[in-house]
């Protein structure tokens, strides 16, 4: 394994941030550090002496990774929040919310619970009358299953990770009711 300096760390942390997405995750750096021979993120780390990932982009000059709470204002918590009850018109899960959000560059669902001071319940409450899930068969998993292993390049991902792709691509969610 090839020592980096800390100027090589540094460097590859801002050419990720120019070449990535503004909130790109630990997962996507890590994707685009070994596809760019650039260090991973634990080098990173160890050689700016950084306990988190956004400690080494704070190190980098980077200033915010992610739009804290405090970087949005009430109006655009609101607004993103009557975005999201309009377009899904029913509970909505918290990591259904953040793929969504991601995807469409709002705030993430614990800038709204901290700015608008409730829990995710009281903004999405649980319907009394539960809907009928839709069933998929082994086959349809197993086509999910490696759908996702391939666009995640046959590197590890989380659930949540797996979760924010099925519902972009439409996909049954890690919980699942196999008939």
């Amino acid at each position: 394994m090839k020592k980096y300096t800390s100027k090589e760390c540094l460097d590859a942390l801002k050419l990720a941030a120019k070449e990535l997405p503004d909130n790109f995750t630990t997962f996507e750096y890590s994707m685009w550090a070994s596809k760019n021979n650039k260090p991973n993120l634990d080098a990173v780390k160890t050689r700016l002496g950084a306990s988190s990932f956004v400690e080494a982009l704070k190190k980098a000059g980077i200033e915010t990774f992610h739009k804290n709470v405090e970087g949005y204002s009430q109006e655009e918590i609101l607004e993103a929040l009557e975005r999201a009850k309009k377009e899904f018109n029913s509970h909505l899960p918290r990591w259904r919310y953040d793929a969504w959000a991601k995807k469409n560059n709002l705030p993430s669902s614990m800038s709204l619970t901290r700015k608008l001071n409730s829990s995710w319940e009281e903004l999405f409450p649980i319907r009394k009358k539960p809907t009928k899930l839709k069933r998929y068969s082994t086959d349809d998993c197993k086509k999910a299953l490696v759908a996702a292993i391939e666009h995640f390049d046959h590197a590890r991902f989380t659930m949540a990770q797996y979760n924010s792709w099925a519902v972009e691509h439409n996909n049954p969610a890690h919980t699942i009711q196999l008939y």
